[in-house]
């Protein structure tokens, strides 16, 4: 076989591809640098220690990619430590840029992993090293590029069978104001859409650290993941096209920038996650419902509603009040995405698809709680609320207003709520609410990642014990 090493010494090239697993007994080692070698094909490439090359590495695989023969291997090894005076980035950065390189120029990662300066076979090394192993392949991994959505739409409404309209796109991926075109793709050589992973970042806010100084950031919400019929038999595990598209999404848009990425998954793509994907799950969605038939909501006495003061209003406009209501209940929900107004503007009020319909509550004019309806199949969907936990009792004037002026007739009212916060599931049940499973099986699914924001064990914790979740929270609403 013939292998192309393109960078430094080559007794050492010979110690990364042993270590690799590829044999390379036989192998004739022909030096080049990174020009085209004319007429030459080649088993496999070797790039060893080539950082005077990687501001330019996705152009050189391009190149490789055109003189290996059908399956033929590109291994690359370099340097993965911030004491290397080769490289200003961290080791992370330096390998998801490898990564996404090899995915963009038609490479299947095979493996990757690293060594360590003190192993005995390679003790010579001052560094740690990272090393990839790939194959040539005939699909390619890219970023979102400008007129791509046609064709992701086209594809997202024939696998799923829907009607999605670019309107929707637009708001979801385009206009959202805490991120745009979080989206990512597997083209076949042929430049055919094939597979998709794309998501939309929402802002996150913590008061378990510090409830006078929420800890902020933002986090992503996975979602319109497929894959074309075609190809979804093509590689298995970690080598399949939509774990490729996954693993080339995170380099590029979550390892090293957010916590965690989260969504709601089904029971039938649990063992693929589990197993390939890099998921982890926490407890299973429960769906809380009440039947209006048996009578609904207790009508409140006279007195009662003179005292109260409650006034429940249906609003097309958000304002600073509802700054200040998030501001003021946030540490009593403790962890969730922050309901600001810009985000309840966007999320409901901006939404093309016009199905949602927000209610305010207030108490001598003050703001004091919302919540977010719409419906299907003659039920009311009560997809979002937020309450000051002090005036908790003002729900169920909300809610019966709801039910018998804005969505009279119907037979039940049901919900997402998560376990978090104890007090919401109790006060749910007094207003006569049942919970059960989710009738898909759906699951909160997440993945951790690098951060500087908190660590792996913080993040598992506040997910299973903390997390305020409503269906508002997923795209199923």
């Amino acid at each position: 076989m013939k292998v192309l090493l393109i960078g430094s010494d080559c007794g050492e090239a010979f110690d990364v591809l042993a270590k690799s697993g590829f044999d390379a007994t036989t192998a004739t080692m022909t030096r080049k640098m990174v020009e085209a070698p004319e007429g030459e094909m080649f088993d496999a490439a070797v790039f060893h220690q080539c950082a005077e090359y990687f501001s330019d590495l996705p152009h050189v695989l391009k190149e490789t990619w055109a003189f290996l023969h059908d399956g033929g291997r590109v291994i690359l090894c370099d340097a993965l430590t911030e004491k290397s005076p080769v490289y200003a980035q961290k080791p992370s950065y330096l390998s998801r840029k490898i990564k996404i390189a090899l995915f963009e120029s038609g490479f299947r990662i095979l493996s990757e992993f690293e060594i360590e300066k003190n192993e005995s076979d390679l003790g010579k090394y001052p560094f740690d090293y990272g090393v990839f192993l790939a194959r040539k392949d005939r699909f390619s991994i890219c970023s979102y590029r400008e007129g791509d959505e046609r064709e992701i739409v086209g594809m997202f409404n024939e696998v799923f069978s829907t009607h999605r309209t670019m309107e929707h796109w637009y708001w979801k991926f385009r206009d959202n104001p805490f991120g745009s075109y979080r989206i990512c793709m597997g083209q076949s050589d042929n430049g055919m859409l094939v597979s998709q992973y794309a998501g939309y970042p929402v802002p996150f806010c913590s008061t378990l650290e510090n409830p006078d100084h929420p800890i902020t950031f933002r986090s992503l919400h996975s979602g319109d993941t497929f894959t074309h019929p075609s190809v979804r038999r093509i590689g298995l595990g970690k080598t399949g096209l939509l774990a490729r598209t996954t693993s080339y999404f995170c380099a590029a848009f979550l390892d090293g920038v957010v916590p965690f990425g989260f969504g709601f998954n089904t029971a039938t793509i649990k063992k693929l996650g589990e197993r390939y994907l890099g998921y982890r799950f926490t407890d299973p969605v429960i769906c809380w419902e009440k039947d209006l038939s048996a009578g609904g909501f207790k009508r409140p006495g006279f007195f009662s509603r003179f005292f109260s003061e409650y006034d429940v209003e249906e609003t097309l406009f958000v304002d600073e009040a509802w700054n200040e209501l998030f501001d003021r209940v946030r540490s009593d929900y403790s962890f969730l995405v922050a309901r600001d107004a810009a985000y309840v503007r966007w999320r409901y009020l901006e939404c093309p698809d016009r199905v949602h319909r927000l209610f305010a509550l207030r108490r001598k004019g003050q703001l004091i709680g919302w919540s977010v309806f719409s419906e299907k199949d003659g039920r009311i969907l009560w997809g979002d609320a937020l309450f000051d936990r002090p005036w908790i009792k003002g729900v169920s004037y909300l809610l019966r207003h709801v039910a018998t002026q804005a969505f009279p007739g119907m037979k039940t009212m049901s919900a997402w709520f998560s376990e978090n916060p104890g007090w919401w599931r109790n006060h749910l049940l007094s207003l006569g609410f049942k919970s059960g499973p989710e009738p898909e099986g759906l699951t909160l699914c997440y993945r951790r990642f690098k951060n500087p924001v908190m660590d792996d064990e913080t993040i598992t914790e506040r997910l299973h014990n903390s997390f305020y979740y409503t269906q508002g929270d997923s795209d199923l609403f």
